[in-house]
């Protein structure tokens, strides 16, 4: 399973940072469980003495629940006892893509406060997994769910989001396909580089050659807003075209 990050267009002329969107994918799990209440703790902050009530009552719940299976396990198979074959035989994983608002924008790390050297934060302040693409795509999975089990309480889950991740301050997407960050665009007023890799210099704005002679980007960079798919092979044929095109401007 993956979800990609996707750097978008931004409304400012200058060349960066970029604005950005999620391409989401939830590694999930379906398996017979109730609907859980989530846990509301700021991110990255410390869990309140609520949510360590609740994970100690959790803890507690489960082991009565375990206790409970000894003595239920000779008239049904019960999850307590279940070997790691027959668990993962009611597993299923799913691959769910879509597109974001495409509201982030590049900044530097603040080392005072423990960041890398860059980081990717959404303009309106919410966290990337706090869109609503994601509740649309918990929507259709809700719905595949039941569609293929025979429990009506049957959901996907995704352990990066989940109670314990949000407990912990730890809710996090994954990132397998980072794009942006260098757009490509008509001119240097929209974007880094054009549809060739070609860097624009603001300094020649306006002439024939606009561009850094020499510099050019051929990888992902490039690549101006979330697609929607998987954008190996976008990325791919930008690459070549972007090689092909310096082939042909090397000095005979």
């Amino acid at each position: 399973s993956r979800s990609s990050c996707v750097f978008s267009p931004s409304p400012s002329p200058s060349p960066s940072p970029h604005s950005s969107a999620c391409i989401h994918s939830l590694p999930i799990t379906l398996r017979r469980t109730n609907v859980h209440k989530s846990v509301d703790t700021p991110e990255g902050g410390v869990p309140g003495f609520d949510v360590i009530l609740k994970i100690i009552g959790k803890v507690f719940q489960t082991l009565a629940d375990d206790v409970a299976a000894i003595f239920k396990d000779h008239r049904s198979r019960q999850d307590f006892f279940r070997s790691e074959d027959e668990i993962l035989a009611r597993m299923m994983c799913v691959a769910a893509m879509g597109r974001d608002a495409a509201i982030g924008r590049f900044r530097f790390g603040d080392k005072t406060k423990g960041d890398t050297a860059l980081r990717v934060d959404r303009e309106d302040g919410k966290k990337f997994h706090e869109d609503p693409i994601y509740d649309e795509i918990r929507t259709t999975l809700d719905r595949f769910a039941r569609t293929i089990s025979d429990d009506p309480n049957a959901k996907f889950q995704n352990p990066f989001v989940s109670e314990a991740a949000g407990a912990l301050g730890a809710k996090s997407i994954g990132i397998s396909h980072p794009l942006g960050g260098c757009r490509m665009a008509a001119s240097v007023a929209d974007g880094v580089c054009d549809g060739l890799g070609r860097v624009y210099d603001k300094a020649k704005d306006g002439q024939a050659d606009p561009y850094y002679r020499g510099l050019y980007i051929a990888d992902a960079a490039v690549i101006p807003t979330a697609l929607g798919v998987n954008p190996s092979l976008t990325i791919s044929a930008l690459a070549l075209q972007a090689a092909e095109n310096i082939i042909a401007e090397l000095p005979a």
